[in-house]
């Protein structure tokens, strides 16, 4: 996501920073400071996205009592029903992309007990016109006034979906068209928690 790429670059940049200063006090040739600085730039980013990932895969999952729903029935968190969680936002090009295939596993999955809902820590009024011209988006949405609810599922990247399972463990966490309809399946037929797809 946006604001995890930004916070990688700025971790990276301080890092190629320090590689500067230890060559200058290493008294290293100019030729080998730039090398080492290149191949800081190439790589640093990379490990620090990864750093600044965050998952809660295999923990329980966090309240949800802060959603203010402006589409559709409240999911009901309770034992023995598995549910989605979609976190994005109207400005996401990938978020908005990803609409028709949650619909078309809301449309798969409702009757089979799951529960589906997109949360946006945007406003009401943003969310609402966007809904009005977007007949895909058929599941429960909700807003998230404070961004309560994104902080505690440690969202640092969108579109980023979670499965929470019959346990009130989330089973699975990453991007909703990367493994969620497998993750699902697996939860319903009551399998534990595993290791997250983190969000890139």
């Amino acid at each position: 996501g946006r604001k995890m790429q930004v916070q990688a670059l700025v971790v990276a940049i301080a890092c190629i920073y320090g590689v500067q200063q230890l060559c200058v006090y290493l008294d290293l040739s100019p030729g080998l400071t730039m090398g080492l600085q290149i191949g800081a730039a190439l790589i640093l980013p990379r490990f620090a996205a990864k750093a600044l990932a965050t998952t809660i895969a295999g923990k329980k999952a966090p309240l949800l009592d802060n959603l203010k729903y402006v589409q559709g029935e409240p999911i009901k968190v309770e034992p023995g029903r598995v549910n989605v969680i979609e976190f994005w936002a109207t400005w996401c090009p990938p978020c908005t992309k990803s609409i028709p295939h949650l619909n078309d596993l809301y449309q798969r999955f409702k009757d089979k007990g799951v529960g589906f809902v997109g949360v946006s820590g945007e406003n009401e009024d943003v969310i609402k016109p966007f809904l009005a011209k977007t007949p895909a988006f058929s599941y429960p949405c909700a807003t998230d006034p404070g961004s309560k609810t994104i902080k505690e599922f440690g969202v640092s990247g969108i579109p980023a979906s979670f499965v929470i399972g019959k346990d009130g463990i989330v089973f699975w966490q990453g991007h909703p068209t990367q493994g969620l309809d497998e993750a699902i399946e697996k939860a319903l037929a009551g399998e534990t928690a595993q290791p997250a797809n983190k969000t890139e």
